[in-house]
């Protein structure tokens, strides 16, 4: 979410061009007028459409199900201040200097950087106290990014969805669009430049708004849709559109528009207010298009204060929390996630953290942003070197109230060690010493044939030598996680375990979806048959989750069913194995399981409720697995691993062990050590009749 950092002022200078500073106060101030002559009106709309802006983003992070589109707020602001900030330049009239640029980076940076950093500032702050040191370990890779505008960048590397902020504690997720902004900003003065010496502005911010919402359209990642500077350009430049319809506009026409102000503000309440019909791509560009235009079309007929004179009132809170919109949103993630951490948020509901979330912000606003207005640029930079300054530290330094080494070596047992920080270590080791331990799986030279040189990240392409049969071991990252747990099982009783895992591909080859091409599989896509023929194992052994999986959620494969596809698979396979064990797969959860449970035990909350029903373990899992239980009926070497008979009684299945309080998984669905241990007897009892029958064979 962006806010726009200028003031919604209009001048009326006889003679005489507004000075470009008086444009860029921050909003509610209302900066000198160097004309005496020069008269002051608030534009009254742009307040609204902050105020309407800023309340649908705090309903879509307070109440995501309830206002699942207030994320549209950003739209609102982006058109903004794409308006304003050709206001603020359209008195160079496109001539660009070294003055005149440095001038505008040196205001933008003045207006946004001091309060910008001191909130980055305040929540590492807060986190050094609060946070377990896995959360607070998160968060200082995030202020690394947040303290150099890239979280955005962050986002789009690391492929995190904003969408999933309810599943982790992501405290600066917000600052994606000051990110989006500030690159915005490093190429504006240029943008704005070249519309405004062109012989039709109009004309040539068009092609460029076309070419940007050609880019938001097409590009496959909704992560890059959502955040990539490239795919917000239009929008921007919508307010830019706006700044050149008002040069050619007849202000009698205009003022006749009341009517249409309204319709469109209605409307515009309406859609941030409606349920998300859909998650395609169309339907988010249609919405995101239909956001924008309206907040052009409220920009271009608004009239001036004095239509709502009526509401007094309401047109000053409104005007308040529209000024003060900037710290609001600064504010507002951090003290709903700190409120969550804290289980504070469940407790005194949104009734009460929604004034406390004002007041904060209003406290800052006149203490500390507002005086920013007056102050020198000298000294506004200063502080902001200063915040640099003591947030490095930071930056580096382990939790205050976490452990000093959550990797304490592979032979401490942490049955041993405190709950809490045995379940930290379960949670530091999960994406680090459990995946480092796959690096050193020796080198298959069967499987170097068939891919010579894999470059893509956590993929394995390996085996481990023992004993007699010969094992394949393939999956996504459900396999890696449980490799050991087949390894142990088998008690050297195996020849060889070929092992391929493939992070959120299927081994099913022709079921992988669009998505498989931006994880970390597209070199290896569709290459189990081929191994198969090549390794012609004993036994194949397939883990992996596939209830997310749109052919399973489906049922179809093309034109056929998924269970008709999956016996073709079956039959194939079959030709090259002697056995096929499909494994379970367990239900996911929301949330990092060790970190959540060490947050609990550290603040003395009960742990009986890290849970999940049986009822709804079944729901997850039986719609995808049955369908593949339907596909092995006709298949005679093919059989499952049921592992849920491991982790659940009758009613419920427990993600922690009640006696050591340590988490069977190791983030939201991946297996930790303990969880293997728990699920072994499964694989013992399938292995142990397998290689029963491959004997007597």
């Amino acid at each position: 979410m962006t806010i726009t950092r200028f003031s919604s002022v209009e001048y009326s200078c006889p003679e005489s061009k507004v000075n470009d500073d008086d444009m860029e106060a921050v909003p509610l101030i209302e900066p000198p007028v160097i004309n005496p002559q020069c008269q002051k009106t608030k534009r009254n709309d742009i307040q609204l459409l902050r105020f309407l802006a800023i309340a649908a983003v705090l309903g879509f992070h307070l109440r995501p199900k309830s206002i699942p589109q207030g994320y549209l707020g950003v739209d609102i602001f982006f058109v903004i201040s794409g308006y304003l900030m050709t206001v603020v330049t359209s008195s160079s009239q496109g001539v660009i200097t070294i003055v005149t640029v440095s001038r505008f980076y040196e205001r933008r940076l003045k207006r946004l950087c001091p309060v910008y950093l001191l909130t980055v500032f305040s929540t590492l702050i807060a986190g050094y106290f609060l946070l377990v040191q896995t959360d607070y370990t998160s968060l200082q890779k995030d202020s690394t990014w947040a303290l150099v505008f890239g979280t955005n960048i962050q986002a789009m590397l690391k492929h995190d969805d904003y969408f999933q902020f309810e599943s982790d504690y992501k405290f600066l997720l917000h600052t994606w669009s000051l990110s989006v902004e500030m690159q915005f900003y490093a190429v504006a003065p240029f943008i704005l430049a070249m519309i405004a010496r062109s012989n039709r502005p109009l004309l040539t911010n068009n092609i460029l708004i076309g070419l940007s919402l050609a880019f938001q359209s097409i590009v496959p990642s909704s992560i890059w849709r959502f955040e990539c500077v490239v795919s917000r350009i239009w929008q921007f430049l919508m307010g830019t559109t706006v700044f050149y319809l008002e040069k050619q506009s007849d202000a009698i026409t205009k003022t006749m528009s009341t009517t249409k102000t309204i319709s469109g503000a209605l409307v515009l309440v309406t859609l941030l207010l409606a349920p998300e019909l859909s998650h395609h791509v169309a339907y988010t560009v249609t919405v995101r298009v239909v956001t924008t235009l309206l907040t052009a079309i409220i920009m271009y007929y608004s009239t001036t204060v004095n239509e709502m004179i009526a509401l007094k009132l309401i047109t000053y809170v409104m005007t308040l929390i529209g000024d003060a919109s900037y710290s609001i949103y600064l504010i507002h993630w951090p003290m709903i996630l700190f409120a969550k951490y804290m289980d504070i948020f469940n407790s005194c509901g949104v009734y009460i953290l929604v004034p406390f979330i004002l007041t904060a912000a209003l406290i800052q606003y006149f203490i500390f942003e507002k005086p920013l207005v007056t102050t020198t640029t000298v000294r506004v930079f200063v502080i902001c070197g200063i915040f640099y300054l003591f947030a490095t530290p930071f930056v580096f330094l382990p939790s205050h109230t976490g452990p000093q080494d959550t990797n304490n070596g592979s032979n401490v047992s942490l049955i041993k060690m405190d709950p809490m920080l045995a379940n930290l270590k379960i949670a530091h080791d999960c994406h680090h010493d459990r995946l480092t331990e796959l690096k050193h799986c020796p080198h298959a030279p069967e499987l170097d044939a068939i891919v010579p040189n894999t470059t893509t990240a956590n993929v394995n392409f390996c085996g481990f030598k023992v004993g007699k049969f010969t094992i394949f071991v393939t999956g996504n990252s459900y396999a890696q996680y449980q490799v050991n747990a087949v390894q142990k099982a088998l008690e050297g009783q195996f020849k060889m375990i070929y092992f391929v895992a493939r992070p959120a591909c299927l081994a099913f080859d022709g079921m992988n979806e669009m998505s498989a091409l931006f994880a970390n599989c597209p070199e290896i896509i569709g290459l189990t048959d081929k191994i198969l023929k090549t390794l012609k194992p004993d036994i194949t052994v397939i883990i992996q989750r596939i209830d997310n999986n749109s052919h399973f959620v489906s049922g179809k494969v093309g034109n056929i069913t998924t269970v008709k596809y999956l016996q073709n698979v079956f039959e194939n396979y079959s030709k090259y194995t002697q056995k096929i064990l499909v494994v379970e797969p367990n239900a996911n959860v929301s949330y990092t399981v060790p970190t959540e449970l060490a947050k609990a035990l550290k603040y003395g909350r009960p742990i009986d409720n890290f849970t999940i029903s049986l009822k709804d373990y079944k729901k997850r899992i039986d719609p995808s697995m049955n369908q593949v239980i339907s596909a092995m009926k006709s298949c005679p070497k093919c059989e499952p691993i049921w592992i849920r008979q491991q982790l659940c009684d009758h009613e419920k299945c427990y993600l922690y062990d009640r006696k050591t309080k340590l988490g069977f998984y190791c983030d939201t669905s991946h297996m930790s050590t303990l969880g293997d241990d728990l699920i072994m007897p499964a694989y013992e009892a399938a292995f142990k009749k397998t290689l029963k029958e491959l004997r007597t064979a």
